[in-house]
């Protein structure tokens, strides 16, 4: 086998016991949507051991594709704009919403290279509700009094992937993923831009804070 060839089949092999392969992050499908991965049933002790996220709306269907960062160090994940805003409201925390997309491959980088970093995650983990908003997500469909029509879509919302899209649109005048958007329990922006897809780590710490200052600052008037 020629150098390179076998210098990458042992780049790989950790990915067999699910460990993180960054430079591959963005051609690799959620580790939960995947058949078989060694060590993915481990007990208790194990890193990949069954998810505690507690079962928030549409959890059930919706946390194969959630970032395997997350489950590793246990955030806490919204699926649903609504409930998260209900969250924000009772735990008095700004709404940290990652439009995202199963098959988006930026937003694989982003939470391999930017989620993992130890500070990204603190902030989100401690300080924000994090909701992840689908919007490609086409075959789970809203209860028949939750549809609505959009003038965006030009359509009836009748799945989560539609009311993702159309909130995205709508209340943010955005259409593309990853894109994370920062609002109180008001709806009421923290940060006038959104912050898109751009791997530097160090940059989003500093939005971040940015945004928690203004949120305290908001709090404390």
């Amino acid at each position: 086998m020629p150098l390179p060839l076998f210098s990458f089949a042992v780049y790989l092999v950790p990915g067999l016991w699910g460990a993180p392969l960054k430079g591959m992050s963005a051609m690799i499908p959620p580790m939960g949507t995947q058949d078989f991965v060694l060590g993915s049933q481990m007990g208790s002790g194990g890193e990949h051991s069954a998810s505690t996220t507690p079962q928030h709306k549409y959890a059930d269907k919706l946390h194969i594709y959630e970032p395997e960062v997350a489950k590793k160090f246990g955030l806490e994940t919204y699926y649903d704009y609504d409930e998260a805003l209900a969250a924000s409201k009772r735990e008095k925390k700004p709404i940290f919403l990652d439009f995202t997309g199963v098959n988006c491959v930026n937003c694989r980088k982003m939470e391999a290279q930017v989620w993992s970093d130890p500070e990204v995650m603190k902030r989100m983990k401690e300080r924000f509700i994090v909701a992840s908003l689908f919007a490609d997500v086409d075959n789970i469909y809203l209860p028949e009094s939750e549809q609505y029509d959009s003038k965006f879509l030009g359509s009836k919302v009748k799945t989560i992937g539609d009311k993702n899209e159309d909130i995205q649109a709508t209340k943010f005048n955005s259409n593309s993923q990853p894109y994370y958007f920062f609002i109180d329990e008001n709806e009421n922006k923290l940060a006038e831009k959104g912050y898109g897809y751009d791997p530097d780590a160090a940059k989003f710490v500093q939005h971040l804070d940015a945004v928690l200052a203004q949120f305290d600052a908001n709090n404390n008037q």
